[in-house]
């Protein structure tokens, strides 16, 4: 299968250096720096190489577990359900390292 994803190359493209997954409610889960860089593939795709597959992974991980899901601090399940957030970013992360890794720095940190 041939691979037409590209990396940045033109000045009027952002100059990605490293990404970090997050759970921002406001906005998509693909950040720089405190910057968010986007929440459309096509974009990501040209900018980071994503796949498509990792970049569904990603935004349903996003979906369900963005910041303004997490259960109230009096709810039982709070910090299992914080937990499991936390263990599939770790999961998701190493995944985009073994992805983009080469090209990029993936920043393993929660937050933006």
């Amino acid at each position: 299968m041939e691979d037409n994803r590209t990396t940045p190359q033109s000045d009027d493209l952002p100059q990605i250096r490293s990404v970090r997954i997050s759970d921002d409610p406001y906005a998509g889960p693909f950040w720089e720096d405190g910057v968010h860089i986007s929440s459309h593939y096509d974009e990501l795709s040209a900018w980071i190489g994503i796949s498509k597959e990792l970049f569904d992974k990603i935004a349903a991980w996003h979906g369900t577990f963005n910041a303004n899901a997490t259960p109230p601090r009096w709810d039982p399940d709070r910090d299992e359900w914080i937990a499991e957030k936390e263990r599939r970013r770790s999961k998701l992360t190493k995944e985009l390292r073994a992805e983009i890794g080469g090209r990029f720095r993936i920043d393993p940190t929660p937050g933006r």
